[in-house]
């Protein structure tokens, strides 16, 4: 394509040293045979997978230029559209021009950004320029799916109002269920782009195991909040032992964790939390209540063993138990009235052959 470009050094506005292809003077034609002197250019190498062709199907519902899309013949309305390229050829387009065009571009068959940037100056269209190097090898750095940043777009804020945009766009590409709900993708990776969720806590969890499996995902998010605005003692780390240890329950040992430490979360297998509520309006104190929390649970796993299934004592006995020394295997399979377990508690022994005396 002769199209009387040639490239030219140019300083954005941050500073950097950017190569642009513009229409050339006379001068500049007379003297293309001049090599321009090389510029070191340090380049990220890129993954076999980035390099890779793949055909990705694009939902993209902000249309660009209407006359450009007419004069490529491409989809102006972009709903769904079918790209093979690379990730490096997708990003190569998208650093010249905005992501509607891009689009419309890589529809068109064009794979790199000389490519792009001649047509669209060969061709009336050099207001639709743009230089979005930074963005792009950002995103190539990250991995982060081409077509992923392209629906981005639209569905979340652009990098000039937050330092954790790119964060965001993790997110936004992770398998974290996309959802209509107040726990899905979209919601979360905003709620990392205003600061509110840290990307790194999320990657400590795991974004499988934040997944479709894992239930109670409000309990979940709160607390990665708490612990990102550091209103809270307990750590990433301790909510990922939780969601561990109480997949089901998680909310409940949660609490637990809040109160009386992650020891005693992690150390149980059923966190009672009316039983500590109970402990707790007695105005019991906090180390007699972990004490009594851990009985309770050896209590309950004593009953299983033993295949013993039977109302939960009430919490008054409960402690009487604890307090007459009883184990929790006897607990389990013996049942005591609380007049025996006040003779206990009064030093009164029970008789070996009758029972009790």
């Amino acid at each position: 394509m002769n199209n009387n470009l040639v490239p030219e050094q140019r300083l954005d506005k941050n500073g950097r040293l950017n190569t642009k292809h513009v229409r050339a003077t006379k001068s500049q034609t007379m003297s293309t045979n001049v090599p321009a002197p090389a510029l070191p250019v340090q380049k990220k190498k890129l993954t076999a997978a980035q390099t890779r062709q793949r055909t990705r199907v694009v939902a993209y519902s902000a249309p660009g230029n209407y006359e450009l899309s007419q004069q490529l013949c491409t989809d102006y309305h972009n709903d769904d559209i079918k790209v093979t390229a690379s990730d490096e050829e997708f990003y190569s387009v998208l650093s010249v021009t905005s992501r509607a065009d891009a689009f419309t571009l890589l529809q068109a068959g064009y794979r790199t950004a000389d490519e792009a940037s001649n047509y669209l100056m060969d061709n009336g269209f050099e207001d639709l320029l743009q230089d979005n190097t930074a963005l792009c090898e950002e995103a190539l750095n990250r991995k982060i799916p081409p077509n992923k940043f392209i629906q981005a777009g639209v569905n979340l804020r652009g990098p000039e109002s937050s330092d954790y945009y790119f964060d965001a766009l993790e997110v936004y590409s992770s398998s974290i269920p996309a959802g209509t709900g107040e726990h899905s993708r979209l919601v979360i990776a905003n709620k990392v782009y205003d600061g509110e969720i840290s990307l790194h806590d999320l990657k400590e969890i795991g974004f499988k195991e934040i997944g479709a499996f894992f239930k109670d995902k409000a309990a979940l998010f709160n607390a990665l909040e708490q612990v990102n605005a550091g209103s809270t003692a307990y750590t990433t780390s301790d909510i990922k032992a939780l969601m561990t240890k109480h997949p089901r329950v998680f909310r409940d040992a949660l609490e637990l964790t809040k109160r009386y430490g992650i020891e005693l979360a992690v150390s149980i297998d059923s966190p009672n939390i009316d039983y500590a509520d109970y402990l707790e309006e007695q105005g019991t104190n906090k180390d007699r209540i972990i004490k009594l929390l851990q009985y309770s649970d050896q209590v309950s796993n004593a009953e299983a063993e033993n295949e013993i299934y039977r109302p939960h004592l009430p919490h008054k006995t409960l402690e009487k138990c604890f307090d007459a020394g009883l184990t929790p295997v006897q607990v389990a399979v013996d049942t005591y009235t609380d007049q025996q377990l006040d003779g206990l508690l009064a030093g009164a022994t029970p008789g070996v052959s009758s029972g009790w005396l």
